[in-house]
């Protein structure tokens, strides 16, 4: 062989030339494939496989961590007489050949190759160098496809998924799985919502693999955070996901009139699902509780935002409600819902946060209903003059239902975070004084307002109560000390148990 040739005692007017040549065998015909049986082969005389099973399409034996490593730095290395701009556009074609292969080990190893030696690398791999441009580009922009260009047929967009998949998943790499999946995040996650109304089963395994591979991986709160803005996300103002022509997904252009009757009929069912789909992205994630906090913070903030203001308050500021999104505002409260349901004590530390951000919701509803009341006084001598505005009275009434709504979410969102638990947390006293007399005049209005908010009302009074009780308890001896002395081992025992029972190697 000539390779045996290449050894130190190899006189210069021989190696240069002979390593010259060499180096340019990959770019033959199924050089790469060569190589790899050669390198794999050569790893152990026992596995090599016999002469008359191997072919142009195997990668041969399985090869050694060792072997596939030789192997990337040989595949990788461009010859003294290219360049890198040269040299991989020649290469690509066989790569995406072995990344392309049915046999799972071939894909195992052209992964390597690929992500590794050449995506990992920051000469060769970060965005704009010629090995982004040749690998991950092709695949973000058919997943995320520029405006001016939006259809993408579904054999594409599979091909795209599949190697995108076996990048992430193979040889998961944090660093590269954050520069491949944050690009196309959205996307992905509209496009595995789709597949699951639509029953695409193998589109919805694939893809919930890459975003699960993402959030062990990568996933910080503020990719949490994006996805619970854009729970219903299905596609930019361009380009949607339709039926593809052999029964997948495919991208095509939106068209300009939508049926908004025919979306509102499976609205609920649609909110759902993708509440249960978010929900499972979390639990793959490994997130401390003060980042499960932040995010449950962050919800509960654009929820409270985008409720309707409360009744009365548009009379004075007109046409400020007109900017809430109801279906927005749907979906952030059935999120609450399930993550009050769902991780109430990794929430726990957020709980300062939460009444801060229920106080003003209060001070504006007592406020709005106190206003109410004084103008009602002053005004019902005049009621003969009012019968003309008859519409202005149901638009009112419609508002003080949503206000309703929105006041008891926000009794039982207190009401949750405030009932005592076995290991409390002390809330300072000066933030429960502030939704103190809020809640007494909810509670006292029994006239005026529905029973079941006064009651809530009357029994978070007693909840508030209570924590001050803990609080002057947990700061007067010192258990406030030993309350969260071992918060930090449970921490640690919980992400242990999650890596132990995870399938991705450690």
């Amino acid at each position: 062989m000539l390779t045996s040739l290449l050894h130190p005692s190899c006189p210069d007017w021989l190696r240069f030339p002979l390593s010259s040549r060499l180096s340019l065998f990959p770019l033959r015909p199924n050089g790469v494939r060569h190589i790899l049986n050669f390198i794999a082969g050569s790893t152990s005389a026992d596995e090599q496989q016999p002469a008359d099973v191997q072919d142009d399409r195997s990668p041969g034996p399985s090869m050694t961590l060792d072997a596939l490593a030789r192997a990337t730095k040989l595949l990788t290395s461009v010859p003294s007489t290219m360049t890198a701009e040269t040299y991989f556009p020649a290469l690509v074609p066989q790569l995406l050949d072995l990344l392309d292969d049915r046999n799972i080990d071939t894909k195992r190893i052209a992964s390597y190759i690929i992500g590794n030696g050449i995506l990992g690398k920051r000469k060769l791999g970060s965005p704009g160098t010629v090995g982004w441009k040749l690998f991950a580009e092709p695949i973000l922009g058919t997943i995320n496809p520029p405006v001016d260009q939006p259809n993408v047929g579904e054999k594409p967009l599979k091909l795209a998924l599949d190697r995108l998949s076996a990048l992430v998943q193979f040889h998961p790499n944090p660093g590269l799985t954050k520069r491949l999946v944050v690009p196309t995040l959205l996307p992905l996650w509209g496009l595995g919502c789709y597949a699951i109304s639509h029953s695409r089963a193998n589109w919805t395994d694939q893809i919930h693999r890459i975003l699960v591979v993402y959030m062990k991986l990568s996933a910080t709160e503020s990719q949490l955070m994006l996805l619970s803005d854009n729970l219903l996300w299905d596609g930019p103002p361009r380009w949607t996901f339709m039926p593809g022509a052999e029964g997948g997904v495919e991208i095509r252009q939106r068209e300009t009139e939508i049926n908004q009757a025919e979306e509102l009929d499976k609205l609920i069912e649609r909110i759902d699902s993708r509440v249960d789909q978010y929900l499972r992205l979390l639990d793959a994630a490994i997130m401390t509780d003060e980042q499960m906090s932040a995010v449950f913070t962050h919800v509960c903030k654009r929820w409270l935002n985008n409720s309707p203001a409360p009744s009365g308050h548009d009379l004075m500021n007109v046409g400020e409600s007109d900017s809430r999104d109801p279906m927005q505002l749907l979906v952030d409260a059935k999120l609450v819902k399930r993550l009050l349901e769902e991780y109430k004590d990794q929430i726990s530390s957020s709980l300062d946060g939460v009444i801060r951000l229920v106080e003003p919701v209060l001070a504006d509803y007592v406020a709005v209903k106190t206003q109410k009341t004084d103008r009602a006084t002053t005004t019902s001598s005049l009621h003969h003059r009012l019968r003309n505005l008859a519409d202005d009275d149901e638009k009112e009434s419609e508002e003080e239902e949503h206000s309703s709504e929105t006041i008891s979410t926000a009794l039982s969102l207190l009401s949750v975070i405030l009932t005592p638990t076995d290991s409390p947390k002390e809330i300072n006293n000066s933030i429960l004084q502030s939704i103190q007399d809020s809640l007494k005049y909810i509670a006292q209005a029994t006239s005026s307002l529905d029973s079941s908010i006064t009651t809530s009302a009357s029994s978070i009074l007693i909840l508030l109560q209570l924590r001050f009780d803990i609080s002057e308890h947990l700061r007067s001896t010192s258990t406030s000390k030993l309350v969260d002395t071992h918060a930090e081992d449970r921490q640690k025992h919980r992400i242990a148990l999650t890596h132990l029972s995870d399938e991705l190697a450690p």
